[in-house]
């Protein structure tokens, strides 16, 4: 009984790849916690759109330091670094997971358009992944959960000291 079970498996998952589905019935498994933050790398990158949309990057290293990277549409030009407490490292990789991070898809939202797009990505030595968030108007298209890692992100190097606020890039000049 237990060999049929285990050949009928066999055959959905390689009768699946035959049949080109997109989604594989047998997701891989998530990685595991990192046991050491010396690999860790976050990131998080946002694109401008038309009105005051920032364009900016930040990358968290897992020893705390942060370089923070304004391009248009921002209070603050070029390279910014810093420190953070490395809690607060161990807290965003926390939230990666409690986001269910490695399981999203690449893309969410529509992409194209005026609006603007965050791209978020966590790797460490045997792990990596990234998703790009489109930005949309559609609800539910994009996930609470990857909205909050985001604003996780920023809130952790305070990125709106360089970013600035609305009304603030509204009143720059390119």
């Amino acid at each position: 009984m237990l060999a049929c079970l285990v050949s009928l498996l066999i055959c959905l998952v390689t009768g699946s790849a035959a049949h080109g589905q997109e989604k594989p019935l047998l997701a891989p498994a998530p990685p595991h916690f990192p046991t050491n933050l010396k690999g860790v790398r976050i990131k998080l990158e946002r694109t401008s759109c038309l009105v005051s949309c920032p364009d900016y990057s930040v990358t968290i290293y897992g020893d705390g330091t942060f370089v923070y990277e304004g391009h248009r549409i921002v209070k603050v030009k070029g390279k910014q670094e810093g420190q953070v407490p490395i809690d607060a490292v161990r807290e965003l990789v926390h939230r990666f997971f409690s986001a269910d991070y490695f399981s999203l898809t690449p893309f969410s939202g529509q992409c194209g358009g005026d609006a603007p797009t965050a791209v978020t990505s966590i790797e460490w030595p045997g792990a990596s992944k990234k998703v790009t968030d489109c930005g949309s108007s559609i609800p539910g298209s994009i996930p609470a959960a990857l909205v909050e890692l985001e604003s996780a992100i920023d809130a952790t190097v305070n990125s709106r000291q360089w970013i600035g606020t609305e009304g603030e890039r509204r009143r720059l000049k390119d």
